[in-house]
């Protein structure tokens, strides 16, 4: 009998802190501690220098060069990835929103680059409701995850 009671003690308890942690989670009330407890760590850990990772960013410097202005045609980011894997990337993440209207022809550019390359990820994030964001992250033509986060000022 006095096992029964321990194990319904014990089931009870469990049930509890699930529902509180379901909670907790679902209102945010540890978002902040949880944020403050990240920046503290990173600021304990210190920098920590890569000297493996290249980011190609786009900038009035590059319109400049190329006498284009933003949206890029497809083929030219096509062309940056060629330009990726030809310098031996070992990883190409792309953080462009692709929304601009295209045409199959310069769709299929991008997308053959990065077959060529062994894949990428494409992320993009944009704001679904008030004060939050959705996140995908897909691999050429499956989603690897949607992720929705608090956004931040």
């Amino acid at each position: 009998m006095a096992r029964r009671r321990l194990a319904t003690g014990l089931l009870v308890a469990a049930v509890v802190a699930v529902a509180v942690s379901l909670l907790a989670q679902r209102s945010g009330v540890l978002a902040g501690i949880e944020q403050r407890s990240v920046a503290a760590r990173f600021d304990l850990r210190g920098a920590v220098p890569q000297d493996d990772v290249a980011l190609v960013l786009v900038d009035d410097a590059s319109f400049d060069d190329l006498e284009k202005q933003w949206p890029f045609p497809r083929s030219l980011h096509a062309k940056a990835v060629d330009a990726l894997r030809a310098a031996g990337a070992r990883d190409i993440v792309y953080d462009v929103q692709f929304t601009e209207p295209t045409t199959q022809r310069e769709d299929g550019a991008l997308y053959e680059a990065l077959r060529r390359a062994g894949g990428g990820v494409l992320a993009t994030a944009t704001v679904t409701v008030p004060s939050r964001v959705a996140v995908w992250l897909t691999e050429l033509d499956r989603v690897i995850t949607t992720l929705n986060v608090p956004a931040t000022a």
